[in-house]
């Protein structure tokens, strides 16, 4: 993959610049026990009123990128999808109030699987779609990525 979805690119720009506010994660819960460890779709939002939801796309391997706001839902018996706030979380707490300097695409050969947001002071957000579920981590993967053929594309 060489070239960008022109409204990915777009809507990334956008943020460029930008501090990052706050960090929503829809989650799954079931008997009040909240997972976070692997969210559903991620939700951030950055001064001046851009938000960005990534989630994986429909085929299991990709991630999808928008500007929509996460719905909840209520699946009685089996749960509920709720929207939190994570900002403090370990692996975004260091990108709050931080400037957005530079985004890389994490891509193979043929789709978009993970995102490389890096702020200001070289403190990065990575976001990895493995098998069907998002991972947050607050540097590249080596050990996962090793097993990929990938390469990473400025968002300029």
């Amino acid at each position: 993959m060489d070239k960008l979805n022109p409204e990915v690119s777009c809507l990334l720009i956008e943020i460029l610049g930008f501090r990052l506010l706050s960090v929503f994660a829809l989650i799954h819960t079931f008997d009040g026990e909240r997972d976070l460890s692997s969210p559903q779709e991620l939700l951030f939002t950055f001064e001046g009123g851009s938000q960005v939801r990534i989630k994986c796309d429909k085929d299991g391997e990709s991630i999808h990128f928008d500007n929509q706001t996460p719905v909840e839902a209520n699946m009685a018996e089996y749960g509920q999808d709720i929207l939190c706030n994570c900002s403090n979380n370990n692996n975004f707490k260091y990108g709050i109030g931080r400037t957005v300097d530079q985004i890389d695409l994490i891509v193979s050969d043929k789709i978009i699987f993970g995102l490389l947001m890096t702020f200001e002071g070289a403190r990065s957000i990575t976001i990895i779609n493995l098998g069907d579920e998002l991972y947050v981590y607050d540097e590249l993967p080596k050990n996962i990525l090793e097993e990929e053929k990938w390469k990473r594309i400025l968002v300029d």
